[in-house]
């Protein structure tokens, strides 16, 4: 089944600083993750951003597909995560100080999958919104402010702090 996701904000900021806070995806000095938010899936890349690079974050694992600086990143997702196709960022420029910064889906998925698809596909919508609101921050410069969480992924992650801190005390040696 094709599946296609797509999430836009516009910013009122330049496309040229919407661009430098993309150009800075998976860096040192990444500021369009929001790691506050989302520490542990970061992307982690597998060199300098360029096409060709690996990277993944969480399980899921991808290789760059395309890359314009300032202006389009695409990622081409690795066999076996369920999903087989592209996601990734453009930049538009609106104006001379506003930019919309696009991110998209779009991949086939298979039967099999079409469960785990409707449970990451909403976490996926959540953890986007806070990557747009962090480039919008970024790059704007203004005080853009997280949307709350919605109930069942603050009792989600509620049950996986828990069961990390359980495994964490499993695997702690004894003696």
């Amino acid at each position: 089944m094709q599946v296609e996701n797509i999430h836009s904000r516009d910013i009122p900021a330049p496309a040229a600083a919407v661009g430098a806070v993309l150009d800075g995806f998976g860096s040192e000095d990444d500021r369009l993750w929001p790691s506050r938010r989302w520490p542990m899936l970061r992307l982690k890349l597998g060199g300098s951003l360029a096409v060709g690079t690996p990277a993944r974050h969480g399980p899921i694992r991808y290789v760059v597909e395309a890359y314009e600086p300032g202006r389009r990143l695409i990622f081409r997702l690795a066999p076996g995560v369920g999903l087989a196709g592209i996601h990734g960022f453009e930049i538009e420029p609106l104006g001379p100080r506003r930019t919309r910064l696009t991110h998209v889906i779009r991949a086939h998925v298979g039967f099999d999958r079409l469960l785990w698809w409707a449970v990451i596909r909403r976490y996926h919508d959540v953890v986007i919104e806070d990557v747009l609101a962090q480039a919008d921050r970024a790059a704007s410069g203004r005080a853009v402010h997280d949307r709350p969480w919605p109930l069942w992924l603050r009792l989600a992650n509620g049950v996986e702090f828990r069961l990390g801190d359980l495994r964490r005390l499993a695997c702690r040696p004894t003696g």
